[in-house]
């Protein structure tokens, strides 16, 4: 069962590194504008986005078993048809594909594992699971850059599909076709006004720091998404079996600990958004010598999950995810001290701090939100942790670059110097820290769970 989920895992936290290396090479084999080639990585993300917590209730509903197999079973396809494409409308139809297949594995793959341990193992399972994913974020880059350069763009599709078939074929073997609830009806409407609200967020998000945040589609998509989600929030709460119950959230345990996974995941976006521009442009260092030393984070996250999940266990979250998210912070604080002559080595060092800080946190919060879950929906708050993932995700690169390019002020990057990219930097890991800061502070003294 925990290879299953530790395939899906892989194959999710691996898809966009994968894929984003590989777009230049798209525009030159479709003969595609960039604008154009963007949506063979965004089609897939925004359905992920939109579908996961749906595929949640789906498997509390329909069985975890049936949900996930079947996941795995369209990502595969999808990833075989993927590798054949003639055109890149076909490859952007069959990315969305695999999105929505992507999400039905990671919604259940996090309750998968909770529901299989005990709760005293339930910490170093997830640590485990956390060091898959580090090990896909960290392989995903490398991975991609050797097959395009070997195999052409096709391998980065075809090399991977047997990992979702063998996840289909682990997933029939071994898990139980358990349900949450015995409540089967769907709430097409509720499923449909979440993801309306969670994809027009995120394009507001993605449009607005490649745009500009006056742009039409963004001053569109923003107050569409704020409407969608009242109208669902008003839905949810009318409704007999919403997709997302969001009364749930009163229990405190789960409230807090989703804030803080979103606070952490916008902090840490400002290492992975702002260290790049620092170390090429205001230190001139190579392109393969950047992304050796960005590989130094993502690292801790194979050797210290396990570990913290086994310690949370043992003495409970709060101690770890404290330390994690003061760690993460007193990193980024000290990232906002660079200068043009600071050592390589303290940087590297720097990063090692925060990769554990970020080891720390996440498996024991993790272990939280799933003890939070009520027993009838534990698939939707499994679904709840890659959905809050991926919307740190996109607001921490989207919050980065606007104060990023804000310090840079008028001339933009192109007219910047290498002082002034440095101090860009800084105000992105000044701010940030104050927000892990805050999340630390919030961590110590949450109520609700295991102490």
């Amino acid at each position: 069962m925990l290879a299953a989920a530790g395939a899906s895992t892989l194959l999710g936290t691996s898809d966009f590194s994968i894929v984003a290396i590989a777009l230049p090479s798209f525009t030159e084999v479709f003969d595609a504008s960039t604008s154009t080639v963007v949506w063979i990585a965004l089609s897939y993300q925004l359905i992920v986005l939109g579908l996961a917590l749906p595929m949640g209730r789906l498997g509390d509903q329909f069985g975890n078993k049936t949900v996930f197999a079947t996941g795995a079973l369209i990502y595969a396809g999808g990833l075989v048809g993927a590798a054949a494409a003639p055109n890149i409308l076909t490859l952007i139809a069959l990315r969305a594909l695999q999105g929505a297949g992507a999400a039905m594995m990671v919604s259940l793959s996090l309750g998968l594992v909770s529901s299989a341990f005990p709760p005293n193992e339930r910490g170093k399972a997830l640590g485990l699971m956390a060091s898959v994913a580090g090990f896909g974020l960290m392989s995903g880059p490398a991975l991609g850059g050797i097959l395009l350069d070997t195999l052409g763009w096709r391998s980065i599709f075809w090399v991977r599909a047997p990992f979702g078939f063998a996840g289909f074929v682990l997933a029939m073997v071994y898990l139980r076709d358990v349900r949450a609830t015995t409540d089967r009806r769907t709430d097409f409407s509720g499923a449909a006004l979440l993801f309306a609200a969670l994809v027009l967020m995120a394009v507001g998000l993605n449009r607005g720091s490649a745009e500009g945040w006056t742009s039409p589609l963004v001053l569109v998509a923003f107050p569409l998404s704020a409407v969608a989600m009242t109208a669902f929030a008003l839905h949810s709460v009318r409704t007999g079996s919403p997709v997302v119950d969001i009364r749930m959230f009163r229990n405190p345990a789960l409230s807090v600990s989703s804030a803080l996974m979103l606070m952490a995941g916008v902090s840490m976006m400002a290492v992975t958004f702002a260290m790049p521009f620092y170390l090429l442009i205001a230190r001139g260092l190579s392109p393969a010598a950047t992304g050796l030393i960005m590989l130094v984070a993502p690292a801790m996250f194979i050797v210290f999950p396990p570990f913290t999940g086994r310690l949370s266990d043992r003495i409970g979250p709060r101690v770890p995810t404290t330390i994690g998210l003061s760690l993460s912070a007193a990193a980024l604080f000290l990232l906002a001290n660079l200068n043009l002559s600071t050592s390589l080595l303290v940087i590297v060092g720097i990063l090692v701090l925060s990769g554990i800080g970020g080891s720390f946190f996440q498996a024991p919060n993790q272990s939280v939100i799933m003890s939070a879950a009520p027993r009838e929906r534990v698939g939707t708050v499994s679904a709840l942790i890659p959905t809050l993932r991926y919307i740190g995700i996109i607001t921490g690169v989207a919050a980065s670059e606007a104060i990023f390019t804000s310090g840079l002020g008028e001339p933009g990057l192109g007219g910047a110097n290498a002082g002034t990219v440095t101090a860009a930097a800084r105000t992105v890991f000044l701010v940030f820290g104050g927000v892990a800061s805050l999340a630390a502070v919030a961590a110590l003294f949450r109520t609700g769970g295991r102490s």
